[in-house]
């Protein structure tokens, strides 16, 4: 009985923390479908987000909310200084979850033309 209860506990401390956060995140229109970001292109490792907009690897699309990701992105600006954490695949909704600072995939300001960070990061 007590391992069945630590279970349940356990178990509801992990339905807290996957609980949705940011629901209100983009704009919903009268249908029930909602703005995000999608990757029009795949997406390499380590690209800056900023190369990624302006190439049009990135674009905004309409979804269903319920499959919209929680921690979904609206507006590159949130991101903009990021860069993918691992591949993004082409048509994959953006999660802000797949974005690191540059640093901790080991990339220094400036490294390359497509990992350079704008101005507007410094």
């Amino acid at each position: 009985m007590k391992v069945v209860g630590v279970v349940a506990v356990g178990m509801l401390g992990m339905l807290l923390l996957v609980a949705p956060v940011g629901c209100s995140r983009g704009t919903e229109d009268e249908s029930g479908r909602i703005t995000l970001l999608v990757s029009e292109k795949v997406i390499p490792i380590g690209k800056l987000v900023q190369s990624a907009v302006d190439d049009g690897s990135i674009r905004a699309t309409t979804v269903p909310r319920d499959v919209a990701p929680n921690d979904r992105i609206v507006n590159s600006d949130e991101i903009k200084c990021l860069v993918p954490s691992a591949n993004i695949p082409a048509g994959t909704l953006l999660r802000r979850s797949m974005f690191v600072e540059p640093a901790k995939l080991g990339l220094d300001k400036g490294l390359t033309e497509r990992t350079a960070r704008p101005t507007s990061c410094d």
